[in-house]
């Protein structure tokens, strides 16, 4: 099993063509002959939720489009198909405050390559609103 260049698994049993899945997991069950691998896969997108902060600068980019990527710390194991909701923060004299807004986002690409820091991603979104 690998992962491709558009972030997805490629995974093949022994004499079959090879399936492609969003998340690993989805891809080691098919390995492992795991026929409702799919299924699962599909299951993983609906049900893996990240809960991180943003500064107010970089999630009034993210909420106006003009950002649909984020570098991140790769501590949270993020996959394709995983939902992130960004809880935006305000610096103040006192730390880090909340300001309630938030935004829900799909991640639809995780990049670990050379040039981006050891431990780090770039993570690109789609808004789950406007799925089809």
């Amino acid at each position: 099993m690998i992962r491709g260049n558009k972030g997805l698994w490629i995974c093949s049993r022994p004499h079959g063509e090879p399936r492609h899945y969003r998340h690993e997991m989805a891809a080691r069950a098919w390995e492992w002959f795991d026929n409702d691998a799919d299924e699962l896969d599909d299951l993983l997108d609906r049900c893996r939720v990240h809960h991180v902060k943003i500064r107010t600068e970089w999630f009034e980019l993210l909420q106006s489009g003009a950002k649909p990527c984020e570098i991140r710390k790769n501590d949270r194991g993020y996959e394709i198909g995983d939902r992130i909701v960004l809880h935006e923060i305000t610096a103040t004299a006192d730390g880090d405050k909340p300001t309630g807004r938030e935004l829900v986002r799909r991640i639809s690409l995780v990049v670990e390559t050379e040039g981006i820091a050891e431990g780090y991603c770039l993570l690109c979104f789609e808004d789950p609103e406007e799925e089809s």
